[in-house]
């Protein structure tokens, strides 16, 4: 399987407090969340094989969105924000969405 685009579309603060939203648009944000519990973890790499969060698991796009949910939640959440919505696409036109 192609390393697939990832596409975090939405993602909701909750609390009052900017904290959160500060630490995810800054250069330690959203970004490097994403590419150290996703993409470093899979690019280039056997899903089922070499991605300990893949391992035992259906290769699928829809398997895949759910883990990188399981992946990527804890860590926003830590911030003080709620992930809401990913779309993980495999091709241009084929995607499948987690909310």
């Amino acid at each position: 399987m192609k390393t697939p685009k990832i596409s975090v579309e939405q993602f909701y603060v909750e609390n009052a407090s900017s904290l959160g939203l500060h630490l995810l648009a800054g250069a330690d944000g959203l970004k490097r969340i994403i590419k150290e519990k996703v993409e470093d973890p899979i690019d280039h790499k056997n899903l089922n094989l070499d991605v300990p969060f893949m391992k035992g698991k259906m290769t699928s796009t829809e398997v895949l969105i759910i883990a990188i949910w399981d992946e990527l939640e804890p860590a926003i959440s830590a911030v003080g924000c709620q992930l809401h919505h990913l779309r993980l696409y495999e091709t241009e036109n084929n995607y499948a969405d987690y909310y």
